[in-house]
């Protein structure tokens, strides 16, 4: 004997697969570790701002990271740092100074000097667990 499934249960399973094949399209195929630290003449840099921009559009992103008091960072797509990057080629920001100010808001002095703030990086097949980044400026404070 066979037994149907009533219209609103039906619904429900067909919201849940639903909603399952768009959260696994978020996750990416192999989402890899991506942490470390930002240093600036030895120094823990906190609340250095971090973006990963990946050069192929099909990896999703950017990626974002923020870094903590001791200059540890871990990343992520926007809004959930932590959860890993796909592997690829992308090019990496990093900014004390957010870029996107308002008008009336004080200026901020950027800590990252020009030449360090931009660069290219590969996540390879397994992350990047510890990626160390050790920046130095001709003017210390």
């Amino acid at each position: 004997m066979s037994e149907q499934i009533s219209p609103p249960t039906r619904r429900r399973v067909v919201i849940a697969l639903a909603l399952l094949g768009i959260t696994s399209l978020g996750c990416g195929a192999g989402s890899e570790i991506v942490e470390g630290t930002v240093t600036l003449n030895g120094k823990a840099v906190p609340g250095a701002h971090l973006t990963l921009q990946p050069n192929d559009d099909s990896l999703g992103g950017p990626f974002t990271g923020v870094t903590d008091m001791q200059g540890k960072f871990s990343m992520g797509s926007r809004g959930d740092a932590g959860a890993g990057v796909p592997p690829g080629v992308y090019e990496l920001t990093i900014k004390t100074a957010p870029g996107d100010e308002a008008e009336d808001a004080p200026a901020t002095r950027e800590l990252i000097p020009a030449e360090a703030q931009v660069r290219a990086l590969e996540v390879p097949e397994g992350g990047l667990p510890q990626l160390d980044l050790q920046l130095t400026s001709e003017s210390s404070e």
